[in-house]
């Protein structure tokens, strides 16, 4: 009786132990990576925290990994070993729409917006029209500031490694300054948009994506006879792409609630301007940054009011008024 149990035991103790092997094998044992950003090609103006998302390569079993880092700095994550496309950046930014399905075909883009704020012109913004030659009628907010970094083919083993992650700018910084207004104590609204710029950016390819739009942005008064203003954007006429016409659309709305909008063709100044390298510039592998784009404009002929009677929001559609301006 003693020989048939203790056989027993043995054989459980066997077949337990065989149970723990296979499923030691089969398990997918997971590491810790210390993921480290590396802001020596741009400064995190505008970043407050970073994001990584791991996404397994085709024909690998693992499942996608995310990590959410408090600070600019990177810090611990824990992923499956395996090898993953990894994509980095800061989501913080309000304004950005970020689209993760995939690692080809992740993107930034924002939402669509009005060329005219109602707020601004007061609920006048009906008719208001779209910078002339406009090819397309997609209006779309400016971004947040945005950066990131990928990576193809991110490899997890059994090592405890430091990746190091190079987050790149991806937004471009527009200046407008309009000297010379006429009759500016007379304006409740302005501002302004910019045509033919890209709509969203790619965050695998971390360059900008054929889709153009409009792009709105404020203007204020910094000056009795000056107001300017500042905009982001993903960029214009990248790569191949042809070059664009870029019009600048200056709207106003007076006290009578007259509304008038004046445009200027900027494209020789779009196009002039060279995206800014960082500061390894003869670096071939340091890929471009971000350009800094001033406009000034040394004329805005706003007309005088036409109506004594106070602000009449029934006014009429919006008046364009022509100019004679060298850009």
């Amino acid at each position: 009786m003693r020989r048939v149990a203790f056989t027993a035991i043995i054989g459980a103790a066997m077949v337990c132990a065989s149970c723990q092997k296979d499923l030691c094998n089969d398990h997918v044992h997971s590491t810790e990576i210390d993921v480290r950003f590396d802001w020596s090609l741009t400064k995190p103006d505008g970043a407050s925290s970073m994001y990584m998302v791991l996404m397994p390569v085709s024909g690998e079993s693992m499942t996608r990994q995310e990590q959410t880092f408090g600070d600019t700095d990177g810090g611990t994550m824990v992923a499956a070993r395996g090898r993953y496309h990894a994509i980095a950046l800061n989501r913080n930014g309000s304004l950005n729409e970020i689209h993760l399905d995939t690692y080809e075909g992740a993107y930034a883009t924002t939402s669509a917006t009005d060329v005219v704020s109602t707020k601004t012109f007061h609920g006048g913004i009906k008719g208001a029209p779209l910078p002339a030659g406009s090819t397309s009628s997609d209006v779309r907010s400016q971004p947040s500031p945005l950066y990131a970094d990928t990576c193809s083919v991110f490899a997890v083993d059994n090592a405890h490694r430091e990746h190091v992650m190079q987050p790149k700018r991806l937004v471009d910084t527009i200046d407008v300054r309009v000297e010379g207004v006429e009759n500016l104590e007379y304006v409740i609204g302005m501002s302004a948009a910019i045509s033919g710029m890209n709509s969203a950016v790619s965050l695998s390819r971390l360059e900008p994506m054929d889709g153009l739009c409009t792009v709105p942005m404020e203007l204020e008064a910094i000056g009795s006879t000056t107001i300017g203003g500042r905009v982001l954007t993903f960029g214009h006429c990248h790569g191949s792409q042809q070059k664009q016409q870029h019009v600048l659309t200056i709207y106003t709305m007076l006290v009578d609630g007259s509304k008038y909008y004046f445009n200027y063709d900027v494209s020789g100044k779009m196009h002039e301007i060279e995206p800014e390298k960082p500061e390894k510039p003869d670096d071939p592998e340091v890929p471009e940054g971000p350009a800094h784009i001033v406009i000034d404009i040394p004329k805005l002929p706003v007309p005088l009011p036409t109506h004594s009677g106070g602000f009449q929001p029934e006014m009429g559609d919006w008046e364009e008024r022509e100019i004679d301006v060298a850009m």
